[in-house]
């Protein structure tokens, strides 16, 4: 066979394929690159407003807000009341010159009592003079006109207060319907001293709270016996209208003759021109 008139097969034609090459950067390119805005912030054209926003894009009306309901908180607990008692004697004497309101008295006595320390005068000595005068003491007295004197005045007497049986208590303006008791500075210690050289008696006028309205004398030697002796009377419900110390000896004494002092030695100096020198 002839090598030359042999005939070899022929290549298929491979198609062209363009490829990309990588050249240099360019100064344009680079410029490109410098006028990217990506990260810059958005500018608007348009001077927009809260108010032109509105106009563009109305938005829904805002739902009315219903308020709560006031809360209701329980009311708090009211303080503990001060302890207001009166126990003892020894408690209300105590009570001179501190006290001036009411007290409550232990069980079965009244439930209060009005308790101060009365200013007396010389109008509230004048006042009790013919109860002083009487000296009638534990006794209801009530005080009468009697006869007529020379010098044409009448003379003051007393007259015992009964209570009839199954008497009906109509009103009496003279009763008390709450219990007071009447301090007076005849029991401060600085005053009329317990261990004073003078012999000191303390003249208590009680005023019942019952029909007909009476008044009576109790005598106290020692201020001691003066606060028991105002203390039971405060328990029966009776009233202390007076309270004052004197160093007079219980002798007879007219009513005028009763002058209110301011102390101890006062009293001892006009007792012998026949007064009384009352310390309240």
């Amino acid at each position: 066979m002839d090598a030359s008139t042999a005939k070899f097969p022929t290549m298929t034609e491979v198609p062209f394929r363009e490829q990309t090459v990588y050249t240099k950067p360019t100064d344009n390119d680079k410029n490109k690159r410098e006028e990217c805005t990506c990260d810059t912030k958005p500018v608007l054209v348009r001077k927009d407003s809260i108010e032109s926003i509105d106009s563009d894009y109305p938005r829904p009306r805002r739902a009315g807000r219903v308020p709560p309901p006031p809360r209701h908180y329980p009311a708090p607990a009211p303080p503990y009341p001060e302890n207001r008692s009166l126990d003892s004697a020894t408690q209300l004497l105590e009570k001179l010159g501190k006290e001036d309101g009411l007290m409550e008295l232990p069980t079965p006595a009244h439930s209060n009592v009005y308790l101060t320390t009365y200013p007396f005068g010389d109008k509230d000595v004048k006042k009790w003079a013919w109860l002083l005068a009487a000296g009638v003491e534990e006794e209801y007295l009530a005080e009468t006109s009697g006869a007529i004197g020379l010098n044409g005045k009448p003379i003051p007497s007393v007259e015992r207060v009964r209570q009839r049986r199954n008497e009906f208590p109509v009103y009496d303006p003279g009763n008390i319907n709450i219990p007071s008791v009447y301090l007076s500075r005849a029991l401060d210690v600085e005053v009329a001293p317990e261990d004073s050289k003078h012999n000191i008696r303390y003249l208590i006028v009680v005023q019942n709270r019952h029909r007909p309205a009476g008044s009576k004398l109790l005598v106290a030697e020692s201020r001691k016996a003066a606060g028991v002796i105002m203390y039971y009377e405060a328990l029966r419900g009776e009233s202390v209208v007076f309270v004052g110390a004197t160093v007079h000896q219980c002798k007879t004494a007219g009513p005028n003759k009763f002058r209110k002092v301011a102390s101890l030695e006062e009293a001892a100096s006009i007792q012998d021109e026949g007064y009384v020198g009352v310390v309240c």
